[in-house]
């Protein structure tokens, strides 16, 4: 959804790399494969460029592919044929690692009485007013939790506190297998 003069539209990107442009001709946004609490590669670099041109950035999977929603604390939490399970970020040390950072989160979540969704959507929210987050979900009710995020008020303790869990770099294993990623960066 793009905000045009307090009017929504709904835009597609058919291709992440492409960027999508709304019927306001000074505004786009641009798909990015992450911004977020565990993956925060495009602060290197591609937020600034993005700023100097106008241009906001649409953070797909800010949940961390589901170590940031809650939804399972074991890799058998997961369907046998759920697609995340062959992903380099859920095999054996590195998905203990990224469990490990989800629950530190999951505690500041517990003391602020929300989900650990709502507590990675509302610091993504309040770090950039120009990135937009679209997580993915599976009901009505992970959406209206999603939304209720807005309305969470993080003080700059609590945000000092979660960039001491959530540095960049604290992701391990690749969003994708090797030659997957050769696609993603081109």
């Amino acid at each position: 959804m793009v905000d045009d003069n307090n009017s929504r539209s709904s835009v597609v990107a058919h291709r992440l790399s492409t960027p999508v442009i709304s019927s306001n001709p000074t505004r786009c946004e641009l798909p990015a494969r992450a911004s977020a609490c565990l993956r925060r590669e495009p602060e290197d670099g591609l937020l600034q460029t993005l700023r100097e041109l106008g241009i906001a950035l649409v953070a797909y999977s800010p949940l961390g592919r589901g170590f940031l929603s809650g939804c399972f604390r074991r890799l058998d939490d997961l369907s046998p044929d759920d697609w995340r399970r062959g992903k380099p970020p859920f095999q054996g040390e590195q998905f203990r690692k990224n469990l490990a950072t989800a629950e530190r989160l999951r505690q500041i979540a517990k003391e602020k009485n929300c989900t650990p969704a709502q507590l990675a959507l509302a610091w993504l929210i309040r770090r950039h007013d120009d990135v937009i987050p679209i997580p993915g979900t599976s009901s009505l009710t992970r959406l209206e939790e999603n939304v209720r995020a807005v309305d969470l008020q993080l003080t700059e303790h609590d945000l000092a506190r979660i960039e001491q869990i959530v540095p960049k770099g604290v992701a391990v294993g690749e969003s994708y297998a090797p030659e997957m990623m050769k696609v993603v960066n081109g």
